[in-house]
């Protein structure tokens, strides 16, 4: 009886250690299994860098995704990244009170996003806002 309990057991567990790293049917795995917390990337290069980066809610396994822009300018928060939320007031802050230089090309981003009825509630508007402004001269 004990020499087919220890065999038994071990198949247990090896068929548990498979069941944990399935793949789901699309044949990828969940976001939380594969993304580490602190992973950033850049969205938009240029005048302005739209960075996005994941930070693992606490006693979870979920992430929530972080926005920040940077501009190689001293007079930008000194060079270090702002924290933006996907959201028009949050634009608005960015550009009329940080430097002078946004705050002068205000008019031209509003008449931008009216133009192309963006509400700035998604990556792909910040993305499109932010890439328009960079190519601007």
């Amino acid at each position: 009886m004990r020499s087919f309990l220890l065999p038994a057991v071990c198949c247990v567990l090896t068929l548990t250690g498979y069941a944990q790293t399935k793949t789901s049917s699309t044949g990828t795995k969940n976001q939380a299994t594969v993304t580490p917390s602190g992973f950033e990337t850049s969205l938009v290069q240029g005048t302005l860098t739209l960075n996005k980066s994941f930070k693992q809610i606490e006693g979870g396994k979920d992430f929530i995704a972080i926005y920040s822009l940077q501009k190689n300018d001293a007079g930008f928060n000194n060079r270090k990244p702002v924290q933006v939320s996907l959201s028009r007031q949050s634009l608005d802050s960015v550009f009329t009170k940080t430097t002078s230089d946004l705050a002068t090309r205000w008019p031209l981003v509003n008449r931008y996003i009216e133009e192309n009825h963006l509400t700035l509630t998604t990556e792909n508007d910040w993305i499109s806002i932010i890439s328009w402004f960079n190519g601007l001269r």
